[in-house]
């Protein structure tokens, strides 16, 4: 038997620790934004956004608040119910593709970036409200 360690890998008790909140508050793992993010959309069943596809977003200066989030939801289920893998979501300044069986964005593009004319793997397209 290891010193310390008792039969089944169980640890005995230190004494001297801090007990209460303040302790709890020091065991809480280190969570990004992002992760945290990731993670509420997953238990809505929510969009989910590839780490490439978040730099794309940034970097073009796209943004998208609570009615995009929502027309992109509804895009996704729209593209879903038709069978869908891969959706090329068009909005008037922004597209984003997306892979519909993981509900993961891949990539954005905003309006100059869909001005070069060439999208590839997607199998379908969905319009969001303001372009239909």
């Amino acid at each position: 038997m290891v010193e310390g360690l008792l039969p089944g890998q169980i640890r005995p008790v230190a004494t001297g620790q801090q007990a209460g909140p303040a302790a709890r508050r020091q065991e809480l793992p280190d969570v990004s934004f992002r992760q945290s993010l990731d993670e509420s959309l997953r238990s809505e069943g929510g969009v989910k956004f590839s780490a490439h596809a978040l730099k794309r977003i940034s970097s073009r200066g796209i943004e998208l608040g609570n009615r995009e989030m929502s027309e992109i939801e509804d895009a996704v289920r729209r593209a879903a119910s038709k069978g869908s893998r891969d959706s090329l979501l068009m909005a008037e300044d922004y597209a984003l593709v997306v892979n519909i069986p993981s509900r993961t964005v891949i990539t954005a593009m905003d309006r100059g970036a869909m001005r070069e004319g060439v999208i590839t793997n997607v199998d379908s397209a969905v319009f969001l409200q303001g372009t239909r």
